[in-house]
């Protein structure tokens, strides 16, 4: 089996070849010969360009879709770690499964770091978390990176992750291992995951002081509320391990675990298993048209704990299970269908499913193919084809001979009309826009030369110092009111980037700042000088969205900055 796609766990079910390891972690582990690749998403589902991305010694930076592609090279079989930092996010990182010379293909959901309050250093607070949950921080806990204390303002930037959440899967930290008291690698049943980070009013580190505790209170949701024991252990998030890492216990209280921690980083409520493997294939229609991208759930039975998989190229799912418990299995289409039910287990041992056919009713697999060419003609190894049909946007890597392939699942019969634009990682390169239509479903588009310079662009000056950004992202949202959103991140240097939505009306016109990022600086005040003007308005998906903008604005430390720039963006939303 080549190119897995692994179970990422949710509740009660957890990565697969979670074992007991009393030796720590996997030191006499297989290697592989593997390469990763895939897209940076944010939590609206839209690319993040210029997002770092480190496996082993190699350092990637996503492009203006979000997407990246290392090399391949020689990682952990059962522990390939990947880490992914971008400013003004939350860093992630996960270890993975992988296969000898397989492509691994991943999407990753990173986090938006935002301040959602403060407390006073010397006096401490409580400070309530809009998913529910709460801090409570005793008087005089917090220390700089010297160990002096510090008495000012604390900025608190805090996150509640759910586990009902259908992105849970792609933005929680790590895959649910854990690590015990006793170095035994464990499977975790989630009930609920705290992140926290601390700054001062200047923007420095800060943590928690030695002898101080802070109470996190985690309100316990209505699915687990019957199952949800007396007592449950804290593990915290290791980044640079992917790993869960046990350190004391919560108590229920009432409908809500309360427990107290030292340090911050991600904080996860949960149970622990032991677990066996279980895999299988998933077909449609027949046992020749293996389906790619299907969602595989399995519900605990017992308490409703949920676990999903994504099919491989190859149709197949992989992962773990704890003993003896039987689910419900569902598989859905991307486009969130239920469209398979059966009931499995209980399983006492490793077990292979038999293969699971689905009848076609009534979605639609598009299968687009074709091959990417340099100016020479020759084949461009690392690159991709992104397809852009309705609502969908799809991504595509090529082989070693330029070839790629993409099979996807439309939820309709109507007439689709998208492009297909190939793009040239090594060379920075992108074709023209190719136009398909589907009906008929399997496209051969052929040859594409990827010859031009990529012509999206932010250029700004930021009291008095010059800055390009190449690989913009740009979008319009008509809902209450329409918007206007750019952004970019530099792939060359370290803490350049700028990030602004202005409310618009669709054509062109100067409007006013409704949110701005830039080079690490936010603007939330609610004034803002800084005027944009919209010469291309993006009228359609594709269509340009360029002008000009002017000003000055109050970051969040009080500081004043000027701004002025221009913008050239594909509207990609």
């Amino acid at each position: 089996m080549h190119n897995l796609k692994f179970l990422l766990p949710l509740a009660l079910l957890a990565s697969l070849f979670a074992a007991c390891n009393k030796d720590g972690f996997f030191s006499n582990s297989p290697s592989a010969n593997a390469a990763f690749a895939g897209r940076v998403i944010d939590e609206s589902g839209q690319p993040i360009s210029g997002a770092q991305v480190r496996v082993g010694g190699e350092l990637v930076t996503t492009d203006e879709n979000g997407v990246f592609r290392l090399q391949p090279m020689r990682l952990s079989a059962d522990d390939a770690k990947l880490m992914v930092t971008k400013i003004g996010y939350f860093e992630f990182s996960r270890a993975y499964y992988v296969e000898d010379d397989a492509l691994q293909i991943v999407t990753i959901q990173l986090l938006r770091k935002e301040q959602t309050g403060t407390v006073n250093g010397a006096a401490g607070g409580t400070l309530e978390l809009p998913s529910g949950a709460s801090l409570v921080f005793p008087a005089g806990a917090f220390v700089d990176e010297r160990n002096n204390a510090y008495n000012g303002t604390v900025r608190i930037y805090a996150r509640r992750l759910d586990q009902s959440s259908p992105d849970f899967s792609m933005n929680m930290p790590g895959d649910l291992r854990g690590i015990n008291q006793s170095g035994e690698q464990q499977a975790l049943g989630n009930y609920g995951m705290v992140g926290v980070e601390l700054q001062g009013q200047g923007g420095q580190e800060l943590r928690i002081r030695e002898g101080s505790e802070v109470e996190i209170h985690l309100p316990i949701s209505a699915a687990q509320f019957a199952n949800a024991p007396s007592e449950i252990t804290l593990w915290h998030y290791d980044v640079e391990q992917a790993r869960w890492l046990e350190e004391g216990t919560a108590q229920r209280v009432g409908n809500e675990y309360v427990g107290r921690v030292k340090h911050f980083s991600f904080w996860s409520f949960s149970t622990a298993f032991n677990l066996i493997q279980l895999d299988g294939k998933v077909y449609l229609v027949d046992d020749q048209h293996p389906m790619k991208g299907a969602v595989v759930r399995l519900i605990m039975t017992s308490d409703s704990s949920r676990a999903y998989a994504t099919t491989n190229a190859n149709g197949v799912f992989k992962g773990g299970v704890p003993l003896g418990e039987p689910f419900i299995m569902e598989i859905q289409n991307e486009c969130g269908e239920v469209i398979f039910t059966q009931n499995v287990g209980p399983f006492n041992e490793p077990y292979t499913l038999a293969d699971i056919i689905v009848p076609n009713n009534g979605t639609h697999t598009v299968e687009l193919t074709g091959r990417l060419l340099d100016c020479a003609g020759a084949p461009i190894k690392n690159g991709y084809a992104q397809v852009l049909l309705g609502n969908f946007k799809w991504v595509a890597f090529t082989g070693t001979d330029g070839t790629f392939s993409v099979s996807k699942v439309r939820c309709d019969t109507s007439v689709g009309t998208g492009v297909v634009i190939g793009f040239d990682l090594q060379n920075l390169k992108q074709s023209p826009p190719d136009t398909i239509s589907v009906p008929p479903n399997a496209v051969t588009v052929g040859d594409l030369a990827v010859c031009d310079s990529l012509s999206e662009f932010i250029k700004f000056t930021l009291d008095n110092d010059d800055f390009v950004i190449s690989v913009p992202v740009g979008g319009v949202l008509d809902s209450a009111g329409m918007f206007t959103y750019i952004n970019g991140y530099s792939t060359v240097q370290q803490d350049v980037g700028i990030s602004m939505q202005f409310a618009s009306s669709g054509q062109p016109g100067t409007f006013t700042l409704s949110n701005l990022y830039v080079n690490t600086k936010t603007w939330n005040s609610g004034t803002s000088g800084v005027t944009i003007e919209v010469v291309e308005p993006g009228y359609a998906i594709g269509d340009p969205i360029s002008g000009t903008f002017d000003g000055s604005f109050i970051d969040q430390f009080g500081i004043t900055h000027t701004l002025s720039g221009s913008y050239q963006v594909r509207r990609d939303w």
